[in-house]
């Protein structure tokens, strides 16, 4: 099982969003995380723009 420290460490992370349309991607930072039926979801915001998101882990490709 996935642990509390282990969900924290992608809060304030950068990454890319790869959106179900097409192939387009979005850059976005995660300001939260949550456990939902035994997947891992991230809340993304787009590092420009407006919104947010509640995304499948998966679907976030993290930068180095």
């Amino acid at each position: 099982m996935i642990t509390v420290n282990e969900l924290a460490k992608y809060i304030n992370r950068e990454g890319t969003l790869f959106t179900t349309v097409g192939s387009i991607s979005v850059p976005v930072r995660v300001s939260n995380v949550r456990l939902m039926f035994g997947r891992t979801d991230l809340l993304v915001h787009p590092l420009t723009g407006e919104g947010e998101a509640w995304v499948d882990l998966t679907r976030v490709k993290f930068h180095v």
